[in-house]
């Protein structure tokens, strides 16, 4: 299994690109709270990606994301939600 990891600010359109070209790739989408940009909230993205959008950021969300160390909400917990 390969990993990709990309942010959508300087990386969005190679995810675009990405997912165009392998249908079987997904979007783990790791972030605390899967908002921001519109184009990229965690619904726009299940919209356009169906089931291949997955968010796991209450596993692998970092609960520090206003400052802080880095610290995973929950990483020994293996669900990713659908």
């Amino acid at each position: 299994m390969k990993v990709y990891p990309l942010g959508y600010a300087k990386s969005g359109y190679k995810v675009e690109q990405m997912m165009e070209r392998d249908p079987d790739l997904l979007i783990i989408d790791t972030r605390m709270s899967p908002n921001g940009n519109p184009e990229w909230t965690g619904a726009a993205l299940k919209a356009k990606h169906g089931k291949r959008y997955r968010w796991a950021g209450r596993f692998l969300g970092n609960v520090n994301y206003r400052g802080g160390p880095i610290r995973l909400a929950n990483p020994m917990n293996r669900s990713v939600s659908q």
